[in-house]
């Protein structure tokens, strides 16, 4: 990382190992980025266009819940292992398999642990974009649930850093187009229990495909990152949503040992479906 612009303490808990890959250590635990493999349809063929980041947590090396290692340090110490997880999420992000893809950052966790100092954070995080050498055009961040209120300016801080934006809850009753409007962000993402709904009757897929097309001419994408079967699948590829994600498609994968950029074949991912995935299709 670059002098000078290093979070205090984050400089010494960030090692790096024999093949290259970017670790953290606090206390007795180990901290290892993943990535969960994100997909657009090109014709017959999913390929892979970004990654969300996420993190592994191991305690002599066995895995453990992140809980574990957040119940070793005091509560001041809960704001460094988040930044100190998004950190290593953008130092490994070129091990994501993803190529020059984007990378989907999660700042719920942050947020909610230091609502009051949020702004701060964030600035932190920007900075530590610069220090892993990533574009920021590469990095995409879903703006946090539990600061709602504050949507408008954390977007703009992220655009003003090259950032772009992502909101979730597409479909629930706190979804408003207002404020989708006000943001104009660059990825809309479905409510999972919500989609589910919708994957039970053609008449709702073709409902959400029309909304998909509303919110895709403003020039935001759709994901559906709950694809965890085949006839979600299709239903996601019938309604013409962006990007897709899940659990068809493939889990987190911990940096370095990601599975690749090889395209997924959509006719072999829906077999499975029958003649309900076919129809759909």
């Amino acid at each position: 990382m670059k002098a000078g612009g290093v979070w205090p303490g984050q400089e010494d808990r960030i090692r790096v190992d024999e093949v290259g890959i970017a670790y953290g250590s606090v206390g007795r635990c180990r901290l290892r980025a993943t990535f969960r493999p994100i997909f657009q349809r090109e014709e017959v063929r999913l390929e892979r266009v970004a990654s969300e980041g996420g993190t592994i947590a191991s305690i002599a090396g066995e895995t453990v819940p992140l809980t574990a290692c957040q119940a070793e340090l005091p509560a001041s110490g809960l704001v460094g292992i988040e930044r100190l997880r998004l950190a290593l999420q953008l130092r490994n992000m070129h091990l994501a398999g993803s190529g020059e893809g984007e990378v989907l950052l999660d700042l719920e966790p942050l947020a909610r642990i230091s609502r009051a100092a949020f702004p701060e954070q964030l600035a932190a995080v920007m900075d530590a974009v610069g220090q892993a050498d990533v574009d920021p055009v590469q990095v995409i961040c879903m703006l946090p649930a539990c600061l709602v209120d504050g949507w408008q300016t954390i977007a703009a801080t992220l655009r003003r850093c090259g950032a772009g934006v992502a909101m979730d809850g597409f479909g629930t009753a706190g979804w408003s187009e207002a404020m989708f409007r006000e943001i104009r962000p660059d990825i809309v993402r479905a409510d999972a229990d919500w989609f589910g709904q919708v994957c039970r009757f053609g008449a709702t897929v073709r409902l959400f495909g029309t909304l998909v097309d509303r919110l895709q001419e403003e020039r935001a994408r759709v994901l559906v990152a709950c694809v965890d079967t085949p006839e979600g699948l299709a239903a996601a590829l019938k309604a013409g949503v962006s990007l897709v994600q899940g659990g068809l498609l493939g889990g987190h994968e911990t940096a370095g040992v990601a599975a690749g950029d090889e395209a997924l074949d959509i006719a072999d991912l829906c077999r499975a479906g029958g003649g309900t995935v076919r129809a759909l299709l």
